[in-house]
């Protein structure tokens, strides 16, 4: 037991007695103050004077020990305030600490994922440099056919340029334009003098000719009075002579008039059935010109699409209905049609895999393959049929549609597919990452690294499998891997398709047959099936060229079939407008005149009954009339003949005149025509010469730009590969930097230096984490320290506390066995018979206590006892304070 432990149990036992009003004295015996014994019967006067002084030390050393309390507890105090401000420094230390793990784990992740980013980006680049690459050299042959193209248009326009000078050389000059000239004025001026008398001369002959056409005139009025009163005498006559046939006569006019009327008539009908023929033909003719425009508006249509598909083609590289059909595959397409997920193929969408663009990239992935089983794995290369790759398209699509790598598990193929951003993505998890499981895998039955190339892991993995699947491993972790390096396998066929994404990017896919199925199915190597898909979309890039001409051809001939059209429906209109025309004129002309004949002949007999009478008493009359038209005819035969003789004198000179004129005219006309032949010819050949000369320098700057281009294009064809080889390059950097980074493992401070120079600037993160730690184990230490002392502090503190309060106890001891010994001085002959001293003692002291005065002095033991007690309590405390330790002190 401590000195304190036993100071506390003592002075507790002292409360407990105090306490009862009984003071057992024997009882207490406090460790290392003074104890005075108290008499059982009587006490010595010697003593008296002992305890007087006892109760002056024990007093001194009672205000010692209040001073030595007060010190301790200021020293408590202040280790407290110590002690407090320690432990917020390890909270503190301790918050810095978890924020420097976080920001430290934080950074390892950062570097991984940059690097993986990094990777990324520098495998988009290969893709864009490879397309680059593959671009480029198509770039020169489409350049170098420009270049042939116009040096061939140059070569052309040269010649051109050269005949067209020797025609100038030999076409006439301007000065025999000007001679032509000055030959069509000398020409003019003999025409003009012709004129001139052929003028003077026709004057006269008209002169001539109005008397002689006066005498005619005359002539012609009295033959023609002569022949009205011959015929009015005749016509009377015959009257006479034939009036009983006359009825008849007339009968017979009207006859043939109704004739006529009714030949008129039919041929009106004639005329309208001819006109509504020819209306019939003129809507045939409209209908054909509205079918050919119909055929232009469609032709132009497709010339525009087929414009479209040359330019900007939709699918540039095709389809695999397109490229099966031309390699001959019947059984590949038949396969799109009964395939049992045939409905999840849609021809037509760019998202497809059998799209062009999608076989160009699978015939890539294959390429890749290939190159990775004869190089890395060392088993013979797949050939390539067109069954396994429609079987493997109808497959890839139905798993993207489902956005999902689960396998259709049709058309008997064994298949492997992948979400990736590239083939060669695809390949690495199909490959790499599968080997690198199963030679995980490996070190761990077999106790050592692998060095067993892809055959003997091959051969391995098929002999293990029990124990990779105890390892963890199922066939879907590894089958890849074994699909892709079988030597079993001797077809493949591949597909690419974006119908649906997983994880933002489309689905790879390859299908295999071994050597009982591929017998069954043209196959090839894929070099060759390569070159035939290429030779492919160069025919259907030559083809979509082939029907823009076709379609422009088309045109040209509907807009000649349409003229033809055009001008057939004018004809036709025409032909109708004459109809109609010659219908009405007949209709105001001989029908008209017809019916008039008929209504006339009907008149004419009437008329004929009244001048029967009429003429019978005219004849006499009509006789005379008769001789004198005849002598004035006579008379006018005379003047005639006078003035057509001088008619035909002036007829003669008119002649000759106009004879000189005609004469003079046509040199004119022959001088004009030779004029106009000398200046075209000359126009011409000046303008052919200046055609040709542009159309050469024409021709020579396209030959200039068409070099320039061709020169462009060969210095892309040897940029592209270094471009290409540095994007491989920088992203083979990338790959071992992100498998570096991926190494590279976070475990606290227990993290080890990192030496790799891409990534020590993690080494800081480190140190710092390590730093902290450092500061937090310190201010634990502190801490520690710290406490130690409070808890020494308190246990000094405690200690004087107790040392005050036993000497405070012994006072007041000293004081109450002073008083109970001058008790028991006084009362010691009063009771002689008590044989129980004891009992009288504590009978006497009880007596005495209680008679005290009210001063404090009596109630102090009371108090004191109960200070005691609790101070008793406190040791316990104390006790356990002393064992304290400070927790989350973490490494």
């Amino acid at each position: 037991m401590s000195k304190t432990e036993a100071l506390i149990t003592g002075a507790l036992a002292t409360s407990v007695v105090v306490a009862s009003g009984v003071i057992a004295t024997p009882a207490l015996a406090i460790e290392g103050v003074h104890q005075p014994t108290t008499p059982t019967h009587e006490v010595p006067k010697s003593q008296e004077v002992t305890t007087a002084t006892n109760i002056s030390e024990a007093q001194k050393q009672a205000t010692q020990a209040a001073a030595a309390e007060k010190d301790a507890y200021t020293r408590q105090q202040k280790a407290q305030a110590q002690r407090d401000e320690a432990q917020q420094a390890v909270q503190n230390a301790q918050a810095q600490h978890v924020a420097q793990k976080h920001q430290a784990a934080d950074a390892f992740d950062a570097a991984k994922r940059d690097a993986q980013t990094a990777e990324r980006n520098a495998q988009a680049l290969v893709e864009h440099e490879r397309s680059a690459v593959d671009k480029s050299a198509q770039q020169v042959q489409d350049a170098q056919k420009q270049v042939d193209v116009a040096q061939q248009a140059e070569r052309e326009a040269a010649h051109a340029y050269s005949q067209a000078e020797t025609t100038h050389k030999q076409a006439p000059t301007e000065k025999d334009v000007s001679r032509a000239q000055q030959r069509v004025q000398e020409a003019a001026r003999s025409k003009e003098e012709a004129q001139q008398k052929a003028d003077t001369s026709a004057a006269q002959l008209t002169e001539a000719q109005k008397k002689a056409s006066a005498a005619q005139q005359e002539l012609s009025v009295a033959q023609s009075k002569q022949d009205d009163a011959r015929k009015t005498l005749q016509t009377a006559q015959d009257l006479l002579d034939n009036a009983n046939n006359q009825s008849a006569l007339l009968q017979n006019m009207q006859e043939q008039a109704e004739e006529r009327l009714r030949a008129a008539e039919n041929t009106e009908t004639q005329l309208k059935e001819q006109a509504a023929s020819k209306e019939v033909l003129l809507n045939a003719a409209r209908k054909e010109v509205q079918r050919i425009q119909e055929l232009q508006k469609s032709n132009e249509a497709d010339l525009a699409a087929a414009i479209q598909e040359r330019d900007n083609p939709e699918h540039p590289y095709g389809d695999a209905w397109g490229f099966f059909a031309w390699n001959g595959s019947k059984k590949a397409i038949e396969y799109f049609e009964k395939a049992d997920y045939a409905s999840f193929t849609h021809r037509g969408s760019k998202r497809d895999a059998t799209d062009g663009e999608h076989i160009r990239l699978t015939i890539s992935l294959m390429e890749k393959l290939n190159d990775m089983r004869k190089n890395r794995a060392g088993v013979p290369e797949l050939e390539v049929s067109d069954e396994v790759m429609a079987r493997s398209m109808v497959n890839t699509n139905w798993s993207s549609v489902q956005k999902t790598l689960k396998h259709a598990e049709k058309g008997g193929i064994t298949e492997v597919l992948s979400t990736a951003p590239g083939p060669q993505a695809a390949l690495w998890w199909w490959y790499r990452f599968e080997r690198d499981r199963i030679t995980e895998k490996y070190k761990i039955i077999e106790g050592k690294e692998s060095t067993l190339n892809d055959k003997e892991l091959f051969a391995w993995t098929y002999a293990h499998m029990k124990e990779l699947m105890q390892q963890g491993l199922e066939w879907v972790d590894v089958g890849h891997y074994l699909d892709v390096v079988d030597p079993k396998y001797t077809v493949m066929g591949g597909s690419y398709s974006k119908n649906g994404f997983i994880d933002g990017y489309g689905v790879y896919g390859l299908g295999f047959w071994k050597q009982d199925k591929a017998d069954k199915t043209n196959h090839m190597p894929l070099a060759e099936y390569k070159k035939r898909f290429e030779a492919y979309v160069a025919d259907l890039a030559q083809k979509r060229h082939d029907a823009v001409q076709g379609l422009e051809h088309n045109s040209q001939q509907l807009a000649q079939q349409l003229a033809a059209a055009q001008n057939l429906v004018q004809q036709r209109n025409q032909e109708l407008t004459a109809a109609r025309q010659a219908i009405e004129a007949h209709t105001q002309g001989l029908l008209a005149a017809a019916r008039a004949s008929v209504q006339d002949a009907k008149d004419a007999i009437r008329q004929q009954e009244e001048k029967l009478a009429q003429t019978r008493a005219q004849l006499p009359e009509l006789q005379r009339t008769y001789s004198s038209a005849q002598a004035t005819v006579a008379q006018a035969q005379k003047n005639v003949a006078t003035t057509q003789a001088d008619v035909l004198k002036r007829t003669n000179e008119a002649s000759q005149a106009k004879q000189n004129l005609d004469t003079s005219a046509a040199a004119v006309l022959r001088e004009e025509a030779s004029y106009e032949q000398v200046r075209e010819q000359y126009t011409k050949a000046t303008a052919v010469l200046n055609a040709a000369k542009q159309q050469l320098a024409q021709a020579q700057k396209a030959v200039a730009q068409a070099q320039a281009q061709l020169s462009t294009a060969k210095q892309e064809v040897l940029a592209a590969p270094q471009r290409l080889n540095k994007a491989i390059s920088q992203l083979n950097q990338a790959k071992d930097r992100a498998v570096r980074a991926q190494k590279i493992v976070y475990r606290g401070i227990d993290t080890p230096q990192i030496t790799d120079a891409d990534f020590t600037n993690l080494n800081a993160y480190i140190d710092t984490l390590k730093a902290s730690q450092a500061a937090l184990l310190q201010a634990q230490k502190q801490l520690l320290a710290r406490q130690q002392a409070y808890n020494e502090a308190q246990t000094a503190y405690k200690h004087a506390m107790v040392e005050r309060m036993a000497a405070d106890a012994q006072v007041m001891l000293l004081k109450k066995q002073h008083a109970s010994a001058q008790a028991y001085q006084l009362d010691k002959h009063e009771d002689s018979k008590t044989t129980n001293v004891g009992r009288a003692t504590v009978l006497h002291t009880a007596q005495h206590v209680a008679a005290l005065p009210k001063t404090g002095d009596a109630s102090y033991p009371i108090s004191a006892c109960v200070t005691l007690g609790m101070m008793a309590l406190a040791a316990v405390g104390l006790k356990k304070t002393a064992k304290y330790a400070p927790r989350h002190l973490h490494r």
